[in-house]
Formats: structure tokens, C-alpha cells, sequence
């Protein structure tokens, strides 16, 4: 099987799905073409570094290609993408130098679930509740920090990726969570009946119900809930399925299979 990922304009939460091309080959290898790329999002970024290491860790050949735009490469480079790509993966051309990062945002940061990803969840719980404020900072950082804690208690991964940026024209935040895991139709169906036989778009749906989680007694089940409530737009991509967030309207549908989950939100800042 070849995988290619490529955008000509630019990769992000919103285009990602048509960027992505499949065919039957002899071997096994995923193409990352960012060349034409002017903008790249967080969310482009971590959905990369797990399907780059998911596929890596499977035996794949990987190749990504950078942005010949220099800026869009050293933002890159500042967000840590180039820094967290797994080794083997073959870089055309050579990355750049890692830049200073930015206080406005969270670069992407590992969470080791094998070994405990607390440190990064707890950094970026702090980055949204700085930048909250009233009765919106204490919900939605700790619906933020369930989210981020999933990676490392439902997912079953052993690796996932947190990130945060602050866009000041728009004045609002945006975090991304995302991991190469089981997906939480499986996380689910293991801890709810009524989630067993589901599809991932059915599961999607259950999982933003306030209350419903995979490990009933460890996790409250009310992250995906609130922070679906208190933010601007979102997104939850697991599986075979993606929940959408926006303007006031919330709906599912199928998409092409992809391992894990990854979990966006956009808030905006008060």
C-alpha cells in the first residue's frame, strides 16, 4: 500500500481529509508532500507524527517532503515537528535548525504513555488556563487535562502529541490532542454495552454524551462533553469516524480509516 498526504496550498484541520490518496502497490510506504504548502496547522501536524508513527512502527518507508516556503519550514521547526518525527523517516530537503519557541504558543510536545505523559498534559493544561479567564478557565482546563490524560489511560499507545497556539487576531486559543491508539469506539465498547456493535461515527456521537467513558471509577467522563460546550469549534477524529463542531451545529460522518484519535478545539479567549 502507498499512502501520499499532500496539500498544494495549505494542510490543515479543515482540508486534511482530501489530502490524503491510497493505492495497491508491492510495498509498504507513506509520502508526506508538504512542498507546496504555505500554512500548516497544529492539527495537520499532530495527525502527521501519528500516522508518520504508526507507519513507521509498521514496517513502512516514509518520506516527507518540507514546505519550499522558508517560513512555513522554520515554524516547523519552532513547533518541534521536526524534532518529534520518528526516526528513519527520510527528510527532502534537510530540516531546518530548530528556532526559539514562541510564549504564544505550546510546541509539540510528546506524551510517553508508557513511561507517563504527565509533565506535557499538565503544561498544556496551564497554557489554556493562563489565558482563560471567569468561569470558563476551571471547566474547560480540566476537561482539557481528561482529554489529554486518554492518551495515556484509554488509548493504548504508546506515544501521542499535545500542542497549543494562541491566534491573536482572533483572539482564540487552539489545542490538539491526538495519539495512535485503539480509538474510542474500542476504548468504549470495552467499558459501556451500549457502545458495543457501534460504528466510529455512533461512538463519536455516545463518547461527547456527559457521563459516558471507557473506564467508569477512573475518569469522570465529562472532557469531551465540556469542551465540546465551551468551545468556538471542534473536532474528534477516530477510526473510521469524525464529530465536527461548528457554528452551534454538531454532527458525525465516515471517513477514511485512521489509526487513533485526535481531538481539536478552538475557544476563544475571555
Amino acid at each position: 500500500m502507498h499512502i501520499t498526504i499532500a496539500s498544494r496550498f495549505q494542510l490543515d484541520r479543515w482540508t486534511f481529509e482530501e489530502s490524503a490518496t491510497f493505492a495497491q502497490t508491492a510495498d509498504d510506504r507513506l509520502t508526506v508532500d508538504l512542498a507546496a504548502c504555505s500554512f500548516v496547522d497544529i492539527y495537520a501536524m499532530v495527525a502527521l507524527l501519528t500516522i508518520m508513527t504508526f507507519a513507521v512502527d509498521n514496517g513502512y518507508e516514509v518520506m516527507i517532503h518540507l514546505p519550499t516556503d522558508r517560513g512555513v519550514a522554520n515554524y516547523l521547526a519552532r513547533m518541534r515537528f521536526v524534532e518529534l518525527v520518528p526516526r528513519g523517516v527520510l527528510f527532502n530537503p534537510s530540516p531546518p535548525e530548530v528556532q526559539e519557541h514562541e510564549s504564544a504558543l505550546v510546541p509539540l510536545t510528546r506524551v510517553d504513555a508508557v513511561r507517563g505523559g504527565e509533565h506535557a498534559i499538565e503544561q498544556l493544561a496551564n497554557f489554556a488556563y493562563n489565558r482563560l479567564t471567569g468561569w470558563v478557565a476551571g471547566p474547560f482546563t480540566e476537561a482539557l487535562a481528561e482529554i489529554g490524560a486518554n492518551v495515556i489511560h484509554h488509548s493504548e499507545a504508546e506515544v501521542g502529541f499535545v500542542a497549543a497556539q494562541r491566534y491573536r487576531k482572533k483572539k482564540t486559543l487552539l489545542f490538539v490532542v491526538g495519539d495512535g491508539g485503539i480509538g474510542i469506539r474500542e476504548s468504549l465498547a470495552r467499558g459501556v454495552l451500549t457502545a458495543q456493535g457501534l460504528s466510529d461515527s455512533e461512538a463519536l456521537e455516545l463518547a461527547v454524551r456527559p457521563g459516558v467513558t471507557g473506564k467508569p471509577g477512573l475518569h469522570s467522563g465529562v472532557g469531551l462533553s465540556t469542551v465540546l460546550e465551551l468551545a468556538e469549534n471542534m473536532s474528534i477524529r477516530s477510526g473510521y469516524g469524525l464529530l465536527t463542531k461548528g457554528w452551534g451545529d454538531v454532527k458525525a460522518k465516515p471517513v477514511p480509516g485512521l489509526s487513533g484519535t485526535i481531538v481539536c478545539a478552538e475557544v476563544r479567549e475571555r
